[in-house]
């Protein structure tokens, strides 16, 4: 995505850049901590490209949701993460690519159990700050030596199939330049 929107990999480029050294070093904690800015981008990647498109939960009893509507007990419930990440009560353009939706701001709109890529409460997947942090060092030592580029210029749904996850049916055309090259 960070390919396709240069503007949003200059902005992630230039805060992974302020928060490391003269020669390229940064500490984990810098990464955990203060790369907000990256972590948007993470975020709204998931949201719109979940790593679980589907999850399901049976129900032990009988539970009344907010608007007086009740699920019986012993049920299985299905939830469609794919379309509750999409959801433009929740988002504001749901079907475009914007980390603003996960600004500080658009984030206190929402109820904390709106995202759903790695679950949530009892039940969020007991890896995902483990994953973020892995995320995020990966792509600043990436965006910091390599500007990345594509030929795609918009991601349409056919270009999409959803099975475990959601994966691209025509690759991942991104050509990496080094940074220090592109200087010369």
């Amino acid at each position: 995505m960070m390919a396709m929107h240069q503007d949003v990999q200059q902005k992630a480029y230039d805060e992974i850049t302020q928060l490391s050294t003269e020669d390229g070093r940064y500490t984990e904690n810098h990464l955990t901590n203060n790369l907000k800015y990256l972590e948007q981008c993470i975020k709204e990647t998931l949201r719109m490209f979940s790593p679980v498109v589907v999850t399901s939960r049976f129900t032990h009893k009988e539970i009344t949701l907010t608007d007086n509507l009740t699920v019986p007990a012993n049920v299985l419930v299905v939830a469609l993460i794919l379309l509750a990440n999409k959801d433009p009560d929740l988002y504001k353009n749901p079907q475009r690519w914007d980390p603003e939706h996960f600004s500080d701001q658009a984030i206190e709109k929402r109820s904390k159990n709106s995202q759903l890529s790695f679950g949530y409460g009892a039940r969020t997947c007991i890896g995902s700050k483990y994953a973020m942090m892995s995320i995020k060092t990966q792509i600043a030592y990436i965006l910091r030596n390599y500007h990345l580029s594509t030929s795609v210029k918009e991601l349409k749904r056919e270009h999409l199939k959803a099975d475990l996850s959601i994966r691209s049916r025509i690759g991942y055309p991104i050509k990496f330049t080094r940074r220090r090259e592109m200087k010369q």
